[in-house]
């Protein structure tokens, strides 16, 4: 009868022991990012297997990475981004999905650092919502001030430049694009045609003004200093410009239109 208990005896303190022992053991701590962790399949691969419930899918997937999205940068450009798969993923699934193109895009360029990943998931969703103002202001926001690009910029620009849901800002920064790249006649001439329809006291009416002043100084000094005779003698405001020593300027400070490199 001893022996018969000893066994189950014996075995209950080494399993205190054992249990005593790990308590005050302290392990490592493992962790894992979720670009290594993320489980990510093609969209080719769930639309076999969706048996119709593309959407339902979609609607799921989308959930799930909102819960698992991390705030690591992406720091390769290969678009292999565990994000930018899964937005790709839901794309594929629910082409039509506007919330993945908008919000998606937003997270990659803004929080992941992703430019490569937002762009394509841009291009995609304007495949589908060509005339959106706010996918069209996004890509061209995305190549003209993140990734430096304003020429490629320019085109989604042109596509809101009158739409009345366009961001208060748009307007000056086109102008300032537009300068740039088209010239400052062209520049002036948007910028004008805004300019007259907005209230006095409006902030981006100020802004314009500013700019229109710049632009109609910059065309009419260099056709004065170039020794034209057809040129306008007055700056935007009315006012006289100055010749000192055979060279045209105008009375008040011009700003800077030049875009940053």
């Amino acid at each position: 009868m001893t022996s018969f208990l000893l066994l189950p005896i014996t075995s209950l303190l080494f399993f205190i022991l054992a249990f005593n022992l790990n308590r005050q053991i302290n392990y490592p701590a493992i962790s894992v990012s979720q670009q290594d962790a993320a489980l990510n399949f093609k969209s080719e691969s769930l639309s076999l297997l969706s048996l119709g419930l593309k959407r339902l899918i979609s609607d799921v997937m989308w959930i799930q990475t909102l819960m698992d999205s991390d705030t690591d940068h992406y720091k390769k450009k290969d678009l292999n981004s565990w994000l930018y798969l899964r937005f790709s993923a839901i794309a594929g699934l629910d082409p039509k999905f506007y919330e993945n193109y908008y919000y998606g895009s937003q997270y990659l360029m803004i929080v992941k650092d992703d430019l490569l990943g937002a762009e394509d998931l841009l291009t995609k969703g304007i495949k589908y919502y060509p005339d959106d103002v706010q996918l069209n202001w996004q890509l061209g926001f995305l190549y003209g001030i993140e990734m430096k690009q304003p020429r490629r910029a320019l085109p989604y620009f042109d596509a809101i430049k009158f739409n009345p849901k366009r961001p208060k800002f748009f307007d000056s920064l086109y102008t300032k694009f537009s300068a740039n790249i088209s010239g400052n006649q062209e520049a002036f001439d948007y910028a004008l045609e805004v300019w007259t329809k907005l209230p006095d006291g409006d902030n981006v009416k100020e802004r314009l003004g500013k700019q229109l002043y710049t632009l109609k100084a910059l065309i009419d000094l260099e056709c004065l200093n170039g020794g034209k005779t057809d040129c306008s003698r007055q700056d935007f405001l009315g006012n006289d410009y100055k010749k000192e020593e055979g060279h045209w300027s105008a009375p008040l400070p011009l700003i800077n239109l030049k875009l940053k490199n």
